[in-house]
């Protein structure tokens, strides 16, 4: 269990990621931090939350994609990635990384790499066999009179 402070409410969490539940409480804290501070702003840079001797995280801007076939689209977290960091880049790959799962492109958020074949694979093992758990926050405009709401629905 990990119990997150988001402006003095207490949210207690069970995290299960293939012995990495320290990455995931500080992809979590990052999350937070960065909705709350700037989740205005469209055109911030991609900001590398973690990195590890097997997993890079880090976040997504909303409004771009992970990769693109079209030499055309720029604005991908595949050529941001190998601009930043040019020596993770693995040309054997499709799209250069190991991108262990996806999010779509209005959405932004932590992005798991895993930075050798190892690694892809326990992760991804990890992700197809539900051993993870994925947590959204959404950022609203108005008043909401109840003091939490849970909404148990299917995003997508």
């Amino acid at each position: 269990m990990v119990t997150v402070n988001v402006n003095g409410f207490l949210h207690t969490c069970t995290l299960i990621v293939c012995n990495l539940a320290y990455t995931v409480i500080r992809l979590i804290y990052s999350c937070i931090k960065r909705l709350m501070n700037d989740w205005h702003d469209k055109h911030r840079s991609v900001k590398i939350v973690h990195r590890s001797e097997n997993f890079l995280i880090v976040d997504k801007p909303y409004d771009m994609y992970i990769n693109s076939n079209n030499p055309d689209r720029k604005n991908t977290l595949q050529t941001k990635l190998r601009e930043m960091l040019p020596d993770l880049v693995n040309p054997r790959l499709c799209h250069e990384f190991h991108f262990v799962h996806r999010l779509d492109y209005p959405t932004s958020g932590v992005i798991c790499i895993a930075l050798n074949k190892k690694s892809a694979r326990a992760a991804s093992s990890a992700f197809e066999n539900h051993k993870v758990q994925k947590f959204y926050l959404a950022l609203v405009h108005g008043h909401i009179h109840e003091s939490r709401i849970i909404i148990d629905k299917p995003i997508g």
